[in-house]
């Protein structure tokens, strides 16, 4: 039997726009591509953008590098 391997590596709904390898550490950066959210304080739907900023989120590490997720 051939050997599977799961290549999904972002949730559903998040696009990789790039990496970068710098020393020990691996940063992916990576969008929403999704028209519409959820309020995490109300919770109704919006399809209104109130903000764009960067969130910088780490992992697990992988072949001993430090992962950020930004």
């Amino acid at each position: 039997m051939p050997a599977r391997y799961d290549t999904r590596l972002l949730p559903e709904g998040v696009r990789a726009t790039g990496y970068r390898v710098d020393g020990a550490v691996i940063s992916v950066d990576a969008e929403m591509i999704r028209s519409e959210a959820f309020c995490p304080e109300c919770g109704f739907r919006s399809a209104r953008r109130h903000g764009r900023y960067v969130r910088s989120l780490a992992d697990l590490p992988a072949h001993g590098r430090t992962v950020q997720l930004r």
